[in-house]
This record gives C-alpha cells, sequence and structure tokens, in this order.
C-alpha cells in the first residue's frame, strides 16, 4: 500500500469520490455479517457485547477511537478471564480401572489396581483423598492479575480442618508465571513447611522452571520436589509421609498403600 501511493498518487487522485464511496459501502456491507453475529450470539455472550460495543462506536464516533474501544473491552475482557485459572482437585475414579490399593476383592475374575487420575468433581464417586497428600492441577498462566485468586485457594485449602499437610501441584498447565506468582508459590512453601509438611510440583513447563532458577526458588525448594511422572511424584512423596497417620488410615488410597500393615484402631484419648 505505501509503495501504490508512493508511486500512483497522481492517477487515484482521478478516482472520482463516488466511486471511492461505493467501495467503502461494499467493504462495509461485506463486514455485516448476519450468520457470524448469530454463532457469536450463541457461542459467547462476552464477544457479542464487545463486538455490538465496537460496532455501536464505529458509527457514532471517530473510527479509530471505536478501535480503541473494542482493543481496550477485549483486554479487559481476557484479563478477567485470565485472572481466575481453574484449580482441580485431583483423585482416582472407583468405577474406572478396578480396586484401591491393598483391596484384595476381584473384578471379572482378576485383580485390578489401575487408577486413572481424574478430576473429583468431574466423576460420581471418587475414592476417598488421601488425609496427608492434597493433589490439585493448575490450569492456566498465574500472573500478578491471578495471584489473589490462586492465593485464596491455596490459603482456603490450608485452612480446612486436618488439611492434608503435603499439597502436589500438577503444573504442566501451568504455561507462564511472572515475579508476583514466583513469590506466591514461595510463601505456600513457606506456610506448607512451617506446619510440618510440604510443596511439590508435577512437570512444571521450562518457562516456569527458568523463572524459578532466575530468583532462587528451585533451589530453595529443592530438585527432589519437582517430578517428571505422578508414578515417581507419589511413590517419592508417600515415604515422606508420617507413618503414625498412615497406622490408622483406612483410606489408603496409593498403591504405595498395600506395603503398610494392617490399619489398627486410634488409642481412645
Amino acid at each position: 500500500m505505501l509503495l501504490l501511493l508512493a508511486f500512483t498518487a497522481p492517477l487515484l487522485a482521478l478516482i472520482p469520490m463516488p466511486a471511492i464511496a461505493a467501495l467503502l459501502v461494499v467493504v462495509a456491507w461485506s463486514l455485516f455479517d448476519a450468520p457470524g453475529w448469530r454463532r457469536l450470539w450463541r457461542n459467547s455472550r462476552e464477544d457479542f457485547a464487545i463486538a455490538a460495543a465496537t460496532a455501536a462506536a464505529t458509527v457514532t464516533i471517530r473510527i479509530e477511537m471505536a478501535i480503541l474501544l473494542g482493543t481496550i473491552l477485549s483486554l479487559v475482557v481476557y484479563l478477567h478471564r485470565t485472572s481466575r485459572p481453574y484449580i482441580r482437585v485431583m483423585g482416582f475414579d472407583k468405577g474406572i480401572g478396578g480396586v484401591a490399593a491393598g483391596d484384595t476383592s476381584r473384578a471379572g475374575g482378576t485383580v485390578s489396581t489401575d487408577r486413572p487420575f481424574v478430576v473429583c468433581a468431574d466423576v460420581p464417586a471418587p475414592l476417598p483423598e488421601c488425609p496427608q497428600l492434597k493433589m490439585i492441577r493448575m490450569e492456566g498462566e498465574v500472573y500478578f492479575g491471578a495471584v489473589p485468586h490462586v492465593a485464596d485457594h491455596l490459603r482456603e485449602l490450608r485452612s480446612t480442618p486436618g488439611h492434608a499437610r503435603h499439597l502436589l501441584v500438577m503444573a504442566k498447565s501451568m504455561n507462564f508465571i511472572d515475579l508476583p506468582a514466583a513469590e506466591l508459590w514461595r510463601e505456600e512453601l513457606l506456610a506448607r513447611r512451617a506446619e510440618g509438611g510440604d510443596l511439590y510440583f508435577h512437570r512444571p513447563r521450562p518457562p516456569v522452571l527458568e523463572l524459578w532458577d532466575h530468583v532462587g526458588y528451585t533451589a530453595e525448594l529443592g530438585q527432589d520436589h519437582i517430578f517428571a511422572t505422578k508414578r515417581i511424584a507419589i511413590a517419592t512423596i508417600f515415604e515422606r509421609l508420617d507413618r503414625r497417620i498412615c497406622a490408622h488410615c483406612s483410606v489408603r488410597v496409593f498403591s504405595e498403600c498395600a506395603q503398610l500393615p494392617p490399619v489398627t484402631v486410634a488409642p481412645s484419648d
């Protein structure tokens, strides 16, 4: 376009104004996509509202201000969406794969201990959770705008009576963090260790690890708290659990629990 304007400006000046006006009408009409508006209404009311506001601004105020308004509205909606990343509690499904660890009952003539990880809220009957280890999955970026939401959720997990002191964060869907988010995880680590527990991560993304290395969080956390697989993570954390609690636990949700002695009744006060 720049080359066209630079070398053909005298010729373009000869185009009649009515022809240019007709061209603009054709372009404007092609932008009015009624089926597209209907799809936008069905799929996303927020995006529809942004498009409608931008369209209204286009015909009422200056075009550059209308474009700026649409951009700002899109940014505000994006920040609102990303400021509340999903935090899913993970567990094992009773209805898929068979039996809990240590259960010798038979299903179909064979003993099965294959229990895939599931989001507890997505299945009707997940296995009871380990009283010492909580497992969550982070879904989305954790940046300065999302820190209050994530911090409130982590604080809520720690404030529940009888909460699990160890926390395993499945972080492969946590694609990005910034410095406030790194400080958030440092505070969670200190809080967990202050109450006798600990914090662990499964498959954090390379950009996350790079920032942690840069600010010294990896050294503070410990490389032995970062795991490549869930199986290795649970097997390692299991060795760090309080055996006094395990002795009276009837949940025994992990396959490693099968090596524990039979459940004993906790002494009464």
